[in-house]
């Protein structure tokens, strides 16, 4: 299959179809201010080493659950760049039913959504063999929320920082981490939802908290190599109480839950699972 060779910007909308599908990236794609890239539902985007597709107007890719997109690498060894949502206030991603393979840097959000209806989403999506999968830095955004949820993360491998990490107006919500190499799979910074995320058997730390205000509920964190949770939550006018609780974290190498090294917060960790009943080892 010859597929369609692309490069370079995208100023008037357009749709890669499975009629041109592989699309072969072999210079960056910038999607403009005011354009949107529609990736239709079982197509195939590879990239050469190092590139990227920027997207300053909006990209839509939402396959289906029996027509997946694939984003990955042209060639059979090396890493691609990402996919980076820039700071503009049309920017818009949503991105849905993907497998994302064998990138630098998986999705970059930096962005604001074009009016207060519309949610930033990265859902159903399967993120493979990548350094780091998701970074969502949606600074200033006041009303709208970046949502991603229902993802599937595995082998992938950043073992100088976090896998995911996530900042301001983001939640993130029933997704598996698994067999991950990363010092943090999850780091947290601001306001930020964490609920109902299975994080197992990865090579690390599965949750690193660095202050957000939000919640940190539902989630099973067990049999991490290094520790459970490292950090801390604050309470706000929103979330008061027992702000990280019902949350299931035994079981891992080091703590369940250990203090950030510059942490004199308190904080309630109420109504969690620790592995045991006993007060006296929960104590400990």
């Amino acid at each position: 299959q010859v597929g369609t060779i692309v490069s370079g910007i995208i100023s008037a909308d357009m749709t890669w179809d499975t009629a041109g599908s592989p699309y072969i990236v072999v210079g960056d794609v910038t999607v403009m201010v005011g354009t949107t890239l529609t990736i239709a539902p079982g197509v195939e985007v590879r990239f050469g080493e190092g590139r990227k597709l920027v997207v300053q107007g909006q990209l839509v890719a939402e396959g289906t659950s029996t027509e997946r997109i694939l984003f990955t690498r042209q060639a059979t060894t090396g890493y691609w760049g990402r996919i980076e949502l820039t700071d503009s206030p049309s920017g818009f991603l949503s991105v849905q039913y993907a497998d994302v393979e064998h990138s630098l840097g998986g999705i970059h959000i930096e962005a604001r959504s074009p009016s207060p209806d519309v949610i930033t989403r990265i859902s159903h999506s399967r993120f493979r063999f990548n350094r780091k999968a998701i970074s969502a830095f949606a600074f200033d955004r006041v009303v709208n929320r970046i949502d991603i949820s229902y993802n599937e993360f595995s082998q992938n491998n950043s073992a100088d920082g976090f896998m995911v990490a996530v900042q301001d107006k983001t939640d993130v919500h029933h997704n598996t981490f698994s067999a991950n190499v990363a010092t943090w799979m999850l780091a947290v910074f601001n306001d930020a939802n964490i609920e109902n995320n299975l994080i197992y058997g990865n090579h690390g730390t599965g949750v690193r908290l660095d202050f957000p205000t939000g919640s940190f509920r539902y989630n099973t964190i067990v049999a991490n190599r290094v520790d459970g949770v490292v950090g801390a939550m604050q309470a706000d006018s929103a979330h008061t109480g027992a702000i990280a609780s019902e949350n299931n974290i035994y079981g891992n190498g080091g703590y369940a839950w250990r203090a950030h090294s510059v942490s004199s917060l308190t904080f309630t960790a109420a109504n969690n699972y620790w592995g045991t009943t006993d007060q006296t080892l929960i104590n400990a």
